[in-house]
C-alpha cells in the first residue's frame, strides 16, 4: 500500500553543492556546502536502459521524491546525503502541476558495509 499525505515523506536528506575555492598555492579544492535539508521518500531499483547506455559505472539507482521547490535550483553534480551515504545527483523530473520533484541519484556500492564496525 502506497503512503499518501502525512507520513509519506519520512526520509531525511541533505543536498550539497560543490564549491571550488582557489588557494594561494594555486590549487583548487572542491568542498561541498549544504544547500537544503528536507524530507522525502525513496524508491531503489536497478539501472534503466538509459542509465546503463550512458556507460557510467552505476551499481544502484535511487529515486527520491519530494515536494517541488521553487526556492532552490538543483543541478546535476550536486550531492544528496541520505543515511550517511553520499549519492551523486544524476537527473530530475517533475509532474505537470509542479507539485512533486523526483531526483535520480546513483551510487557505487563497493561493499555491503555501512562503515560501522561489526555490521
Amino acid at each position: 500500500m502506497a503512503l499518501r499525505g502525512a507520513g509519506k515523506y519520512r526520509e531525511y536528506v541533505t543536498i550539497k553543492r560543490p564549491v571550488e575555492t582557489e588557494l594561494p598555492d594555486g590549487s583548487v579544492p572542491t568542498e561541498y556546502v549544504d544547500l537544503l535539508t528536507t524530507y522525502c521518500c525513496l524508491k531503489m531499483r536497478d539501472g534503466s536502459v538509459e542509465v546503463i547506455a550512458s556507460q557510467d559505472n552505476i551499481t544502484q539507482l535511487i529515486t527520491f521524491e519530494m515536494r517541488y521547490r521553487t526556492d532552490y535550483v538543483f543541478v546535476e553534480g550536486d550531492r544528496l546525503i541520505w543515511r550517511e551515504r553520499n549519492l551523486k545527483i544524476h537527473g530530475f523530473s517533475w509532474d505537470i502541476l509542479r507539485t512533486t520533484l523526483w531526483i535520480k541519484c546513483i551510487t557505487h556500492n563497493e561493499t555491503t558495509s555501512d562503515g560501522n564496525p561489526g555490521s
